[in-house]
C-alpha cells in the first residue's frame, strides 16, 4: 500500500529532510498532478546528475 510505504518513508530517521518536505507537500496537492511533477523532476534530476557524472569521467580519463 503507498501509504504505508510514504509513512514508512516519513517516519524514517535516515529520510532527508529534502524528500521529506516534497512527500508532505506533494500529499497536500491533486495526486495525479504531484505523481506527473515528480516524474519530471526526476527524469530532470536524472539527466543533470547524468551529466555530470559524464564531465567528471571525462576529466578524469583526460588526465594521464
Amino acid at each position: 500500500m503507498p501509504e504505508i510505504e510514504i509513512q514508512t518513508v516519513l517516519n524514517d530517521p535516515s529520510t532527508s529532510t529534502w524528500l521529506r518536505q516534497a512527500l508532505e507537500s506533494a500529499l497536500r496537492r491533486d495526486p495525479v498532478d504531484a505523481a506527473r511533477d515528480a516524474e519530471l523532476c526526476s527524469i530532470l534530476l536524472q539527466r543533470h546528475a547524468d551529466e555530470l557524472l559524464a564531465a567528471y569521467s571525462g576529466g578524469l580519463s583526460g588526465k594521464a
